[in-house]
């Protein structure tokens, strides 16, 4: 259970909050959005990273928010603002600390940066939404709701199952809380201060910030899909080349501690079990959540930027071509992970079917190998996901969860159909983290200057686009 604190700031204001201390460490800030608090599990998730790595922690809740003192309609972004510097002034003090802003967060984060500039050393925003109150409100606000607003001072907005009361001087002081953009020529004189940066956003609008990140010269960990075309892939990979950075492409399966071992043994495989034959990955989906709430997800309302589709591709088959890379790139990248698989010259007869939005079924012949990946879904019930392996005297399957339920894979070998002792692929005990591994990875190709895989996800999207070529 957390363990809320409370400190009183003025004689009527009590604000609550979270807060450990580690002797000689550097502090995380986190700061939640409009109308959150500390309950959810954000705070909670990275109060446990802090924990776990030894790092100081402070969450705090603004007034008229959680169990902090004072009403809501009373509060805007200059008193939270305020609010959150004292409690950064009497908690944190003189150690330097990293700021991670969750929507409305980032803007209360923004606004740190004017106080305590040389303490920060890092800033994290997740689904941030700075001036939002201007851009997402006020703006598209109807005449009548604005009337209704500066009449009786206040709106009670309606989105989803849930009503903000929007007051009019909560309107007024945001347009005070303006921030300061950065322009081309500022941003090239702190570019050479920013290490690395990482981009998982909505996925029409992956290759906007990967090029603008790319071109001032700064290593990027970016989500897959690198873009959502072969043709802006190929331009961000040029672009990684020309300014000598370190792109990598996030595909956290990869990573997994039982994919990785059976990669390592592949040879001592064949030679146990035999030549292998077939080559299968199956990769239905599910619940992906596996009924837990989530953490990755916000509110935010975003337009879908718009990107260049493949010449070839029909209108009626774009949505589908955008979920084919953005879930199905994953069994893709395991294959050519696998093999080290880097042109498409011995790969041939390749056959391919799509039947529906997620459903396709694609075969190939790979080193006289016979490879099918079997796309689906099934979005009621578990989660299948599998690479299976089939030998002349065995079968190996490996088995992945899901994505954020953080257990660990599974390795079964058969043999005449009976499941036999697996002493020579022994599952890996330790706890499984696939994105913290990933993010590892990726830091230390930066500390000895390594190239990333974003060269081995562009030809991962043209062997897509073949795919594709063939379904339709």
């Amino acid at each position: 259970m957390t363990n809320f604190k409370y400190l009183n700031i003025s004689n009527s204001k009590k604000i609550r909050y979270i807060g450990k201390i580690f002797k000689n460490s550097s502090f995380i800030v986190f700061l939640h959005g409009f109308m959150s608090d500390l309950e959810g599990e954000k705070p909670n998730a990275f109060l446990k990273f802090a924990k776990k790595n030894k790092l100081s922690f402070l969450a705090l809740e603004y007034s008229g928010h959680g169990k902090s003192s004072g009403k809501f309609i009373n509060g805007n972004i200059s008193k939270w603002s305020k609010e959150t510097s004292i409690l950064i002034r009497k908690y944190v003090k003189r150690k330097d600390f990293i700021l991670i802003g969750s929507s409305m967060g980032a803007w209360i984060s923004l606004n740190q940066f004017k106080i305590f500039k040389k303490q920060i050393k890092g800033f994290l925003g997740i689904g941030a939404a700075p001036e939002f109150l201007e851009n997402l409100m006020w703006k598209k606000f109807t005449k009548k709701m604005k009337d209704e607003t500066k009449i009786k001072g206040i709106y009670h907005l309606k989105h989803g199952n849930y009503e903000y009361p929007i007051s009019l001087q909560l309107i007024k002081d945001g347009k005070k809380n303006k921030v300061q953009p950065i322009k081309a020529l500022e941003f090239d004189s702190i570019k050479g201060k920013i290490d690395f940066a990482i981009i998982a956003v909505e996925r029409t609008r992956t290759y906007k910030y990967s090029k603008f990140i790319l071109s001032h010269g700064i290593n990027l960990l970016s989500e897959k899909p690198m873009a959502l075309s072969l043709i802006q892939a190929k331009k961000l990979y040029k672009l990684s080349k020309l300014k000598k950075v370190t792109y990598e492409i996030g595909y956290q399966k990869n990573h997994d501690l039982n994919f990785l071992k059976i990669k390592k043994n592949l040879n001592n495989l064949i030679k146990k079990y035999g030549e292998l034959t077939h080559i299968k990955f199956e990769l239905y989906g599910g619940d992906f959540k596996m009924k837990k709430k989530t953490n990755i997800r916000t509110n935010e309302i975003l337009k879908p930027c718009n990107f260049q589709f493949p010449k070839f591709l029909n209108n009626n088959l774009k949505i589908n071509y955008m979920i084919f890379l953005n879930r199905y790139l994953h069994s893709l990248s395991l294959f050519f992970n696998l093999f080290d698989i880097k042109n498409f010259k011995n790969i041939r007869k390749i056959k391919a079917v799509h039947f529906n939005l997620y459903n396709s079924l694609i075969n190939f012949l790979f080193q006289k190998k016979s490879v099918v990946f079997d796309f689906g879904n099934h979005q009621t019930f578990g989660w299948h996901d599998k690479l299976i392996l089939f030998f002349k005297k065995a079968k190996i399957e490996l088995i992945f969860k899901s994505p954020i339920s953080f257990k660990k894979s599974e390795v079964k070998i058969y043999s005449d159909g009976n499941l036999i002792k697996n002493h020579f692929l022994k599952s890996e005990n330790k706890p499984l983290n696939c994105f913290e591994d990933q993010l590892k990875q990726f830091i230390y190709k930066l500390k000895y200057k390594k190239k990333g895989n974003s060269y081995l996800s562009m030809k991962i999207h043209e062997f897509s686009d073949l795919i594709w070529k063939k379904m339709i």
